[in-house]
């Protein structure tokens, strides 16, 4: 006598594991622990993480449908201590 084919399945609204005869396969059950209904399907873990590749991949879809600004340029420095500062107030004053 041949063995019974089991299957990991999950309810689809609460994600409660089950194991359930093969021949439960695309019939409707009902969840123990939600009360809802969903069809039995086999469990498929999610596939490996993704690599870096296609992370930049996703990334950088749709990229040329946008127009980025250019940097603006610097028109004057900003004193960068306070005796530049003052040095620039006492200039502004002499004018």
């Amino acid at each position: 006598m041949a063995a019974e084919v089991r299957i990991n399945t999950r309810c689809v609204h609460c994600r409660t594991k089950y194991v359930v005869s093969g021949e439960a396969l695309g019939q409707v059950a009902r969840c123990a622990r939600c009360g809802r209904s969903f069809r039995v399907a086999p469990y498929q873990p999610k596939t490996s993480p993704p690599t870096e590749d296609d992370i930049l991949r996703w990334l950088n879809e749709g990229l040329e449908e946008y127009e980025f600004a250019t940097r603006p340029r610097v028109v004057e420095e900003l004193p960068t201590s306070r005796e530049s500062a003052r040095e620039g107030r006492e200039a502004a004053s002499q004018v």
